[in-house]
């Protein structure tokens, strides 16, 4: 056994005990033992009995509970069993009772289906010979639409029901005695030809009435097709007709008005759409909405006709292919040699004598120059005017095609009966458009020399911009400059007590060249133009051609610019000469300097109100101060400055101008709403068309949005992202451009200024302050940086007023970085020759100098930290320990932070 009461004599237990008897007997020596190990057995064996029992006592009294439960489920199941047989009973009782009265049911509806049938047939028979008689006798009284109404109930009639021989017995009468299947055929046939000419004549006579009277009754007689093709066939007589007179008015006249064979596509278009919306109505109403669609069809055939004959007439009246091969031979002489010899004018921006061109430069032979102007002037080429109207006229042109395309695609999807089964919503763009012949000739003629001429456009444009190239003066910008540095009194531990805002200084439209406006005007229209088409092979083609010409042309242009500006080190635009215009600006009163031709350093003050007396005497101060400070080929140095200046403003402006169009021209696309085709699926659907036995793939087009996902970009999420690349591309090459640029202007013009001033504000042997020479008041700066801060101003806010913000941004951040290294350099070099008060007095004068430096960004503080941390730990305790700054985010390394704390002589 395994277990027995309880566990309590388990198999290793009994072995166990087994074990030890049998030790026993095997040493038992004597009776004795054998006795006491006889007893040992009895008294086990007594306990494992009594043990039994009690296991078998409580087993059995469970085995006869759970036989009392099971006899009780016994008689349970007994009386269930009964109570279903009874069920049972009764059901197949129900079963049966349900079968006799189904049967009768099937019996009655046979029956009254039989009486169903007959009264159909005697009613159709009656309807047969009443709709007969009905017809001969409209017929003989020409009552039309009555007769029409007759033969449509006699068609509705089963087609056996014409043959049945009851009906052969009692349908012909005295008055008509031939055979239905006779009579139908005959009059379904005369009426056709009476209803075609009715029509036909309505039509001629413009009998709206007589036309919708006639129209509807093709279909009672089941003639829909002969009704469609006479009125498919009235709509494009309208059509024609109407272009043709509209053609017929221009023959022989000359000098049209702009936009003249546009405006009389629209109308065309117009007229289409106004016919096809009054129509619809009564088509659909009559044959239903399938039969709008070959009735679209016809019309599109005839629109294609005279919308070619159309264009045919423009391209002929314009002379386009003669203007297109006019601009084709123009290599633009004076672009490539404004380009590769700057021989355009500076306008004044460099000077006298000095030569315009690097010892580098390509420049053009002369003998070869001279043929080229020789060329140019023999050469007659279209004016931009003329080249506007046409690309104006083209772009509306392809632009009303798209509107009555839209039109078009809509009234076709909205005549099927059953809705599109094309996943996303979409629907179909209708094999009429994209077999048009005229759609054919926009993408293979149209649009070609569309973007020849815009090309040419864009490219005359920049050369004619840089023959007559504007470059503005900066005396607005240093007004500004001038009375917000007449405005500073001294300094604090805030800063500059002039309460002028700097924010007042950033020009709001920075001085730039010309060119950039003529060229951001050139490129509005003509990519404006180009979205107007609508078609996407264009539109891809002169973006492309506008990056290429903005990122090669355009940038040379400028760097040529930049390559022929010699700048001088340390110019400034602070000039006497600038000054005194400033101070004619101001005050609006000539003003001369005395004794010019001397040299003499002084201003003839002319006779001004006392309010701006201050303001003039503030300008003569620094008018001979300018005259002290600068020296010789100052005026001609401050010119190069400027035309720098504005070329740098025109590149950044050019860049921020790109971005703000390429917004305008997305707002633009989506504001017109155009249905736009990809251009390659279009092509692989013609040659599907073309090919036997190929399965033509319908292009999807989504009517409700023209959105995409990010999976499945649309056509105009393509377009906008071209858009978009206009900007950033040119954004790219900008920026490295201006920061190389930048670069060469601070490095040749202000990098050793500003180091000189910094010398000079922060001499190494200056900090060994005392007792008595330290002041304590922490809004006092030492006279050294009280100058340097007035020579900072003077140096940086006429950058600030003449910048654009992006190129100000940039330069800023080059000095500052000069400046910070510059002060680390001082103060590495103070090594010893600085105590406790005069390293007080040193975080006071630097902690003025980042205030007033980083007042034109915030985060240019950035730049200052190893500064500001160097000299936190020169002014600490000698019992302050570097190690509980341990927190702090270090820009010095250990052993630059041990150095720091010992610059100080004092320390112990």
């Amino acid at each position: 056994m395994s277990k027995v009461s309880g566990d309590v004599f388990t198999d290793e237990v009994l072995r166990s005990k087994l074990q030890t008897i049998e030790d026993g007997l095997k040493n038992a020596s004597s009776a004795n033992q054998l006795r006491v190990l006889e007893e040992r057995i009895e008294a086990q064996k007594s306990t494992v009995d009594d043990e039994l029992h009690h296991f078998c006592l409580e087993h059995k009294t469970s085995h006869e509970s759970q036989i009392r439960a099971l006899e009780m489920s016994r008689i349970e199941l007994s009386y269930a069993c009964e109570k279903s047989k009874q069920l049972s009973e009764m059901l197949a009782k129900t079963s049966n009772m349900s079968s006799k009265i189904t049967a009768k049911v099937r019996i009655l509806d046979t029956e009254a289906s039989k009486l169903q049938k007959l009264k159909q047939y005697v009613d159709n028979v009656r309807s047969l010979k009443c709709a007969i008689q009905e017809v001969d006798e409209s017929i003989r009284h020409e009552k039309w639409k009555e007769a029409a109404v007759a033969v449509e109930i006699i068609r509705k009639l089963p087609d056996r029901l014409l043959e049945d021989e009851y009906v052969k017995a009692v349908v012909p009468s005295t008055e008509i005695s031939d055979m239905p299947t006779d009579l139908l055929p005959k009059w379904i046939e005369s009426l056709k030809q009476t209803f075609t000419k009715g029509f036909e004549k309505a039509s001629d006579a413009r009998n709206a009435e007589q036309i919708t009277y006639f129209f509807q009754l093709f279909p009672l007689i089941g003639e829909q097709e002969i009704g469609l093709k006479c009125y498919s066939k009235f709509v494009c007589t309208i059509i024609s007709e109407q272009s043709r007179e509209i053609l017929k008015d221009i023959q022989g006249k000359s000098n049209l008005k702009q936009n003249f064979y546009a405006d009389i596509l629209f109308q065309f278009y117009q007229t289409i759409a106004s016919i096809v919306n009054q129509h619809s109505p009564l088509i659909k109403k009559f044959y239903g909405k399938d039969a709008l669609r070959p009735i679209l069809t016809r019309i599109q055939a005839e629109c294609d006709l005279q919308s070619g004959m159309i264009l045919d007439i423009f391209l002929e009246a314009r002379k386009i292919d003669e203007v297109v091969d006019q601009i084709q031979n123009y290599s633009y002489p004076k672009l490539v040699d404004i380009i590769y010899n700057h021989s355009a004018s500076l306008n004044g921006q460099l000077s006298d004598g000095e030569s315009s061109t690097s010892p580098n430069r390509m420049s053009l032979d002369h003998g070869v120059r001279e043929s080229i102007d020789a060329s140019v002037s023999q050469f007659v080429l279209p004016s931009l005017a003329d080249i506007g109207k046409l690309t104006d006229e083209l772009s509306a042109m392809m632009n009303h095609w798209e509107m009555y395309s839209k039109f078009y695609a809509v009234s076709w999807n909205n005549s099927f009966e059953k809705p599109s089964l094309i996943p996303g919503n979409d629907t179909i763009y209708p094999f009429p458009l994209v077999s048009s012949p005229f759609l054919k000739k926009i993408s293979e003629t149209a649009t070609v020399k569309f973007d020849v001429l815009c090309t040419f456009a864009v490219r005359r444009t920049l050369e004619k911009a840089c023959e007559i190239e504007e470059i503005p003066a900066l005396i607005n910008e240093l007004s500004t400059c001038v009375k917000y540095l007449s405005g500073l009194h001294g300094y604090s531990s805030r800063g500059s007590s002039s309460g002028s805002s700097l924010q007042s200084l950033i020009p709001e439209d920075a001085p730039i060249s010309s060119i950039v406006d003529d060229m951001t005007m050139s490129l509005n229209v003509i990519l404006t133009e180009t979205l107007s088409t609508g078609q996407l092979i264009s539109i891809k083609a002169m973006m492309s051609n506008v990056k290429r010409i903005i990122s090669s042309d355009f940038i040379n242009v400028f760097t040529e610019k930049f390559n022929s500006i010699a700048l001088r080190n340390n110019a400034t635009l602070l000039t006497p000469k600038n000054l005194l215009k400033v101070q004619e600006s101001l005050t609006g009163q000539k003003a001369q300097l005395d004794g010019e031709k001397q040299g003499v350093k002084g201003l003839a003050l002319p006779d001004i109100p006392f309010s701006g007396m201050a303001l003039v005497k503030s300008i003569n101060k620094a008018i001979s101060i300018a005259s002290e400070e600068v020296g010789a080929g100052a005026e001609a140095g401050a010119k190069a400055l400027g035309g720098y200046i504005v070329a740098l403003n025109s590149i950044s402006s050019f860049a921020q101008y790109l971005k703000e169009l390429a917004d305008h021209l997305v707002d633009y696309l989506e504001r017109q709403g155009l249905l736009i085709i990809d251009d390659q699926v279009y092509k692989r659907t013609l040659q599907e068309m073309e090919e036997p036995d190929v399965q033509i793939q319908p292009i999807s087009v989504n009517l409700k949005s023209q959105k995409g996902s990010k999976l499945g970009p649309s056509v105009q999420d393509r377009i906008e992202s071209v858009i978009r690349s206009l900007g950033s591309d040119f954004g790219d090459k900008a920026d490295e451009i201006l920061t190389a640029r930048i670069e060469y202007l601070f490095d040749t013009v202000i990098r050793s200024n500003t180091i000189e001033m910094i010398s000079e504000a922060f001499p190494e042997n200056s900090y060994m302050a005392s007792s008595e020479t330290f002041s304590g008041d922490a809004n006092n700066a030492s006279e050294r940086v009280v100058t340097f801060l007035e020579q900072w101003n003077k140096l940086v806010v006429p950058y600030l007023a003449t910048l654009t913000k992006q190129n100000f941004r940039i330069l800023i951040r080059l000095i500052v970085k000069v400046v910070a290294s510059s002060l680390e350099s001082k103060i590495w070099k103070m090594n010893g020759n600085c105590n406790e008060l005069g390293a007080a007095s040193l975080e006071r004068d630097v902690s003025l100098l980042i205030i007033e430096i980083t007042r034109f960004d915030y985060t240019l503080r950035e730049s200052f930290v190893r500064v500001t941390q160097i000299i936190m730990l020169m002014g600490l305790d000698d019992d302050e320990d570097i190690d509980d700054l341990q927190d702090l985010d270090w820009a010095l390394t250990p052993s630059e932070r041990v150095r720091a704390r010992n610059l100080r002589l004092d320390r112990s």
